[in-house]
């Protein structure tokens, strides 16, 4: 049973879960989570069969509380529906004192209270496949359902038989992708974690298998698999001594904690590079909308990929995409409009960029088929284009007008679904986002200049809008990509800046 601890009883389940996440390599579903918590400890029937007083299982809803208060405390994100995982402040963080946790809860009121929000008893409890992106409280219901039909002839993918030290030389040889412009982190695991896995060579246990995209054969890029990379490099190929992974942890061999790969007897050494594991190579010719599937599907890592981080590996070439998205997304307009709220750590900045400018190179009355997946995949490639220079000269003018405009008109409620000062303010909204700086960045100077001059007359409409219009509130809280969904949304916010521009002087 977990031990007491002060404080709200939900305070018994924050640590078991920080520490499930730890040991389920830093990312797993919320009912995965909340079965191995329960397991963890060994809680009787009794407990378990104590309800709420709407009938909620007791004991889920204290779990469910310690993983709002983690994510609250950003331990913990959710990057997609079900899924939780751990930031890298969640990751290094061990809360192996009462007073830790303590101090944790004692923050995240102290936040409540300063934004006007409410605490346990009064705010609802997230249900387990909550899962808003951070920064925004509407999610788009994200599934892993194919939108048009899926041609199995055209996934083209060989496995590979291959040592452990074949890949410690393309490791070496930086012939392997490790990927930090993902916003991957390549070292998730701590030493014990990656001590075991070498340990399970020497022991002759076999390893999972590894994906990768095998299009450029001089540099793979690594799908899935990327912890077990990270460890056999950092213990066979780190060039520093200083730095190279020492075994400690050891479940069988402890005889050899301390040791480096270099201090291992040989016939130690020989067994880890002749570990035989199996690569799952995707092949040259592959469409890239098959390798974004692929990625979404099989990549399982510590760290699960948005689907931003997804498109930022895999649309590279020429890097007019990745290096358009990441220079507006650091742009003193957009972290001044955004209150830099919009997280930067998995990609979410890069992708309220990529919205922006996907609208704006198709109007939303050419949006026609509810997969907003595939709609931004294809404005990522179009921007690698050679022939789109000027396009995206001209959307860094607009952007930057739409931002500094959304500024001056709302102030610091820009992008946010807030009726009126005394309200709690809310997260920035994506559906807000794209339609307001759209409108925004469509306008000319003048325009601009008149709108902002009847910024009041704009609070107020919009306000209006969001309080008496329940299908524009739909539009822009749940199942968002939906055709006639995007439509409402900007064809209102369109609506009110044409009103307003004819009724000012």
């Amino acid at each position: 049973m977990a031990k007491k601890t002060k404080g709200p009883e939900f305070l018994h389940f924050v640590a078991p879960v920080l520490d499930t996440l730890k040991d389920l390599g830093g990312s797993a579903t919320a009912g995965a989570v909340t079965n191995e918590v329960i397991k963890r400890l060994a809680l009787s029937e009794d407990k378990l069969a104590e309800t709420t007083t709407n009938g909620q299982s007791r004991v889920r809803n204290q779990i469910g509380w310690a993983r709002f208060y983690l994510s609250k405390a950003d331990m913990i994100r959710a990057p997609r529906r079900g899924v939780w995982t751990l930031t890298r402040k969640g990751l290094e963080t061990k809360l192996d004192e009462e007073d830790k946790i303590i101090e944790l809860f004692k923050g995240v009121q102290a936040r409540f209270k300063k934004v006007g929000e409410d605490n346990e008893g009064t705010e609802p409890i997230p249900d387990e496949d909550e899962a808003a992106e951070p920064g925004d409280e509407d999610s788009e219901e994200e599934t892993d359902e194919i939108h048009e039909p899926y041609d199995p002839s055209k996934t083209h993918i060989v496995t590979k038989p291959m040592s452990v030290e074949q890949l410690a030389k393309r490791l070496n040889y930086d012939e392997i992708d490790l990927a930090p412009g993902f916003q991957r982190k390549a070292d998730l695991w701590t030493d014990d974690k990656k001590s075991r896995l070498i340990e399970s060579m020497l022991i002759r246990i076999p390893l999972p298998v590894f994906y990768f995209d095998a299009t450029d054969d001089t540099k793979w890029l690594v799908v899935d698999g990327l912890q077990r990379l990270s460890t056999i490099r950092h213990f066979m190929v780190e060039r520093d001594p200083s730095k190279r992974l020492r075994l400690q942890g050891l479940e069988y061999l402890r005889q050899h904690e301390g040791r480096t790969f270099d201090a291992l007897p040989r016939d130690f050494q020989r067994r880890i590079e002749e570990t035989q594991v199996f690569a799952h190579l995707i092949q040259p010719g592959t469409p890239i909308e098959v390798k974004y599937n692929i990625f979404k599907r099989i990549n399982t890592g510590g760290l699960v990929l948005t689907a931003q981080e997804i498109r930022h590996a895999l649309y590279q070439k020429n890097g007019g995409a990745t290096h358009l998205l990441r220079e507006l997304a650091n742009s003193a307009e957009f972290l001044d409009a955004t209150n830099e709220a919009i997280d930067k750590e998995r990609m979410l900045d890069c992708e309220f960029v990529l919205r922006f400018v996907s609208f704006s190179l198709t109007p939303y009355t050419q949006y026609t088929e509810a997969n907003m997946d595939a709609f931004l995949n294809r404005h990522m490639q179009r921007l690698n284009d050679d022939g789109e220079c000027a396009a995206r000269d001209d959307l860094r003018r607009r952007f930057r007008q739409a931002m500094r405009a959304a500024r001056q008109l709302f102030g610091e409620d820009a992008f946010r679904k807030r009726l009126a000062a005394g309200d709690r303010r809310k997260p920035i909204n994506k559906a807000l986002f794209e339609a307001w700086s759209v409108a925004l960045g469509n306008l000319d100077p003048a325009m601009i200049e008149k709108l902002v001059a009847a910024k009041e007359t704009v609070k107020r409409e919009f306000a209006g809008v969001l309080s008496q219009d329940r299908e524009f509130e739909a539009a822009v809280t749940q199942g968002t990509r939906d055709v006639k969904r995007v439509r409402k949304r900007f064809s209102t916010v369109e609506k009110i800046i044409v009103q307003t521009l004819g009724d000012s002087p």
